[in-house]
């Protein structure tokens, strides 16, 4: 079935228990602290079936897995509709964000300036998507570390960030515009109303 969206509100703090599911299957998802942090375990998991994903803190935001891909590639960990998955969308106003998990990316000089990374597992990675778009706020805010990267699996990413970015795709990733992103937010009628932030791109 369509049209089975999924919205999580909170004015406090919200806090994703480890191997928490939250699901739509045949919907948007939309998770937001309007006053404060976002802080998902590394093992719990926001997931739809091919359709828009958006987390938003009012300050900082730590991510388990954001999966926006289709049930048979999510089944067969393939990339073969990828162009069909759902978008991701994460925002932090005040804060960085960053991987719960505690794994490190290993880096290594080839001896001209460029590194090599090492691949990771699939369960290893944060967002699943076709596109990823993020906004960050704040004087020193970063997307992901040095040594604990966000790890990805998306075909175009955009990201505004006040601070670094370290950001590591698991094949090849395309660094561009992404329009606005748009998800059905449910409020407590079971009304939707489409939620973007008005902006046709993202540089």
């Amino acid at each position: 079935h369509r049209d089975l969206h999924l919205s999580l509100r909170r004015q406090r703090q919200m806090c994703i228990r480890d191997s928490t599911y939250l699901a739509s299957y045949g919907g948007t998802v939309d998770v937001e602290s309007s006053t404060a942090s976002i802080a998902m375990d590394a093992t719990s998991r926001i997931t739809t079936d091919n359709d828009t994903i958006r987390i938003a803190a009012a300050t900082a935001l730590s991510l388990g897995t954001v999966d926006a891909r289709s049930p048979v590639d999510r089944a067969s960990d393939s990339l073969s509709d990828q162009v069909n998955w759902g978008d991701v969308w994460l925002w932090a106003a005040s804060g960085s964000i960053t991987d719960a998990s505690s794994e490190t990316t290993s880096f290594t000089d080839d001896g001209h300036g460029r590194t090599d990374i090492g691949s990771f597992a699939p369960s290893a990675t944060d967002v699943f998507g076709r596109r990823l778009r993020v906004e960050i706020g704040g004087t020193t805010s970063q997307f992901g570390n040095g040594t604990n990267p966000i790890e990805s699996e998306v075909h175009t990413a955009a990201i505004a960030s006040t601070g670094g970015v370290s950001l590591v795709d698991a094949s090849a990733i395309s660094i561009e515009a992404v329009s606005d992103v748009v998800v059905d937010r449910v409020d407590n009628t079971g009304t939707t109303s489409s939620i973007g932030d008005g902006l046709a791109v993202l540089d």
